[in-house]
C-alpha cells in the first residue's frame, strides 16, 4: 500500500538573509567617483533628524492630504527645503558609533554636506533617489501617524444612528402592541 510522504523542510542557506536590510536598510551605490552607503537614520539621529525636520514633515503631510502623494509630489516638497535636504542627505551618509562627540560628529557631517553641496545634477538627483528609498519611510510613519491621530482626534462622523436611544431613566417602556408576543 502506498503511502504519502511528505517532504522534510529545511531552512534555505539564504533564508532571512535580508533581515537586517529590511530592520536597518541601506544602500551602496557609485556617486561622483567614490561609493556611498546610504543608512537608514538609527534611534538617536533620528530624533536629532525629527527636531530639525517639522516644517518638511508638515508639508509633506499637507501634500498626501490633497492628494499629491507620487514620487514626484514628494520630490517637489523636498526641493522647497533644500538646505535642510543637504543636512539631511549628509546625515543618512555618516555612521559613526554611538559613543562619538559633537565634535567628530560635527565635522563628519560638514564634510558630507560639502560633498552632498558640490554633486552636479544627475548626481544630485541619484543620491537623492537613493536617500528617499531608504530614509523616506522615516518621514512616512511621522506623517502616517499624524494623520491617524488627526482622524481619531475628530472623532466619530454625525450620521444617522443605528439603534433607537434607550428611554430616559425612571420611565415606563412604551405599551406593546398586540401583535408582539409578551413575556408572560
Amino acid at each position: 500500500m502506498a503511502r504519502k510522504v511528505t517532504p522534510k523542510k529545511t531552512a534555505r542557506p539564504d533564508e532571512g538573509r535580508n533581515d537586517v536590510a529590511v530592520m536597518h536598510p541601506e544602500l551602496s551605490l557609485p556617486i561622483d567617483g567614490r561609493v556611498v552607503v546610504v543608512h537608514e537614520y538609527g534611534f538617536t539621529q533620528g530624533l536629532r533628524v525629527r527636531a530639525r525636520a517639522k516644517a518638511l514633515v508638515s508639508d509633506l503631510q499637507a501634500s498626501i492630504e490633497v492628494g499629491e502623494a507620487l514620487t514626484e509630489d514628494m520630490m517637489d516638497v523636498l526641493a522647497t527645503h533644500g538646505e535642510l535636504l543637504k543636512d539631511l542627505m549628509a546625515e543618512s551618509l555618516v555612521r559613526l558609533p554611538p559613543e562619538a562627540d559633537a565634535e567628530a560628529i560635527a565635522s563628519a557631517l560638514a564634510i558630507e554636506r560639502a560633498w552632498v553641496g558640490q554633486l552636479g545634477d544627475a548626481d544630485g538627483n541619484l543620491l537623492l533617489s537613493a536617500w528617499w528609498g531608504v530614509c523616506g519611510p522615516f518621514f512616512v510613519r511621522q506623517v502616517a501617524r499624524r494623520i491617524s491621530q488627526t482622524i481619531q482626534l475628530r472623532g466619530p462622523r454625525a450620521g444617522p444612528t443605528s439603534t433607537s436611544p434607550s428611554p430616559p431613566p425612571d420611565t415606563e417602556p412604551p405599551p406593546s402592541s398586540a401583535g408582539t408576543p409578551s413575556d408572560s
